[in-house]
């Protein structure tokens, strides 16, 4: 796909509140002379982030993981996706941290059959 194809592709699969986003880059795309920001795949992904990606998300998902706020509340399999998603998210990449916050969260029953 060349630059437009892929940025009208990306577009039409906004959903939800970006609707209105979604439609006012689809009129814009298709002007002779569209805005810089639809020209390429590098600047719509700046323009798309700059309108829907909280630039405190890292500090947000660190918070969470270094206050013991990441807890196992439901099974551990939804457990573990959700420790791997806030350590994606505050760029936590070392293996061995991940399974220190994982162990160290789990339900206390859980944690005790892996010692054994």
């Amino acid at each position: 796909m060349n630059n437009v194809q892929q940025i009208c592709f990306t577009l039409q699969l906004i959903q939800g509140d970006g609707e209105g986003w979604k439609c006012n880059q689809l009129g814009l795309i298709s002007q002779v002379v569209p805005p810089a920001h639809l020209a390429t795949w590098a600047t719509f992904i700046v323009e798309f982030n700059l309108c829907f990606v909280d630039p405190k998300e890292h500090k947000k998902a660190a918070a969470l993981l270094n206050h013991g706020k990441v807890v196992q509340t439901t099974s551990v399999r939804n457990f573990i996706d959700l420790v791997q998603e806030k350590c994606d998210l505050a760029h936590y990449n070392n293996v061995g941290m991940r399974q220190d916050i994982i162990e160290a969260r789990l339900k206390l029953d859980l944690a005790r059959c892996g010692e054994s």
